[in-house]
């Protein structure tokens, strides 16, 4: 190896294509060795490049009329969501995503059957619309009223009143997955076209005065709270190990854990070669009887201690939760079936206190 890194300009200029392809190819696995300890492996899931922000703030057509081809009932309606989220002062891309999830994009049989594109009810169920047409303006109006009028202009705020977590009509937490399925489909349709700052840098007032916890130190409530201006923002499996990911708020379990404490004076490792692997072996282990604000939880996921959360009281915890086709960076419970499963009590401080 030795030999190989004192190898001078001129040789390396004497190599031919296909030995520095070779080394090159050393490198990269050298690299994708260091993260690979997330939860889901690269070669196990698709990764999309989609931008969670349109670069342009304006719809890709190509991109919306090929997402709308494959929208059952919808297909021929790209035009009338874009007419109703103007009128209404909405994004059409997030209007388009929420409709798309809320109706298996297009082929629910409320939209089917009732005209219905956004699971709309009263107190007698589902409303029934006469045409397609009046379900899109009914679903623009209520978006109106959430974003414009409660002030609810991202994905994740709107995910609280689509599908709050810990409700108690969803038993198996299944309202944690709309967060992260409404923001891949919003990097599908090619970016947010509105908004972006807010959905980019959301910042969550979390009450711990309401909380056992109350008592917690001012570091680590800010341990709790640093990652919540990155909520909604999509998984990505190697990512969080470059300044330009980290700017972009492009992250997988590992690397966002060790941004925040970084954010926090805590240095957890060098940028890119922290993992679960590295993480799991510094601090102190505790049991999570004696857990507080800011310790870290591992998971065994598709190994032993496959991914890393920070625990942010009251039983949930926030991290980048999932894989790269729905994941993103989330709060979800500690209670839920899924962690449960895979939290074998292992629990670190990070925090001296």
């Amino acid at each position: 190896m030795k030999k190989l890194l004192g190898i001078g300009i001129v040789g390396i200029c004497a190599l031919s294509i296909t030995v520095i392809a070779g080394i090159a190819l050393v490198i990269m696995l050298i690299v994708s060795m260091i993260a690979s300890d997330e939860e889901v492996a690269a070669s196990e899931s698709s990764i999309s490049d989609g931008l969670f922000c349109s670069p342009t703030k304006e719809v890709d057509t190509t991109t919306w009329n090929n997402a709308f081809k494959n929208a059952g009932v919808l297909a021929d309606k790209g035009d009338k969501f874009i007419s109703v989220a103007k009128e209404q002062g909405i994004d059409p891309v997030l209007f388009a995503a929420i409709s798309f999830h809320e109706s298996s994009y297009g082929k629910s049989d409320a939209a089917r059957y009732k005209n219905n594109i956004g699971g709309l009810m009263s107190s007698n169920g589902l409303y029934v619309y006469s045409t397609l047409d009046e379900g899109i303006e009914a679903m623009g109006r209520t978006l109106h009223n959430r974003i414009i009028v409660d002030g609810k202009n991202t994905i994740e705020l709107l995910g609280s009143v689509y599908a709050p977590l810990g409700a108690s009509n969803d038993p198996n937490n299944l309202n944690a997955n709309w967060i992260p399925t409404v923001t891949k489909i919003v990097t599908d349709l090619g970016g947010l076209t509105m908004n972006c700052e807010a959905s980019e840098g959301i910042t969550t007032d979390f009450d711990f005065s309401k909380l056992n916890e109350s008592t917690a130190s001012e570091l680590r409530k800010k341990v709790a709270t640093t990652g919540m201006k990155w909520l909604g923002r999509p998984y990505r499996w190697g990512a969080g190990r470059t300044p330009a990911e980290i700017a972009a708020g492009l992250f997988d379990c590992s690397s966002f854990v060790r941004w925040v404490f970084y954010e926090n004076g805590i240095n957890l490792g060098p940028m890119g070669a922290t993992s679960t692997e590295t993480l799991n072996k510094i601090g102190k282990k505790i049991s999570i009887k004696d857990i507080k604000i800011g310790d870290v939880i591992f998971f065994d996921t598709v190994k032993k201690d496959g991914h890393i959360v920070i625990y942010i009281g009251d039983g949930k915890f926030i991290g980048a939760n999932g894989d790269n086709k729905t994941g993103s960076i989330s709060i979800q419970n500690l209670s839920a079936p899924y962690w449960k499963r895979t939290f074998t009590g292992h629990v670190r401080r990070y925090i001296n206190d």
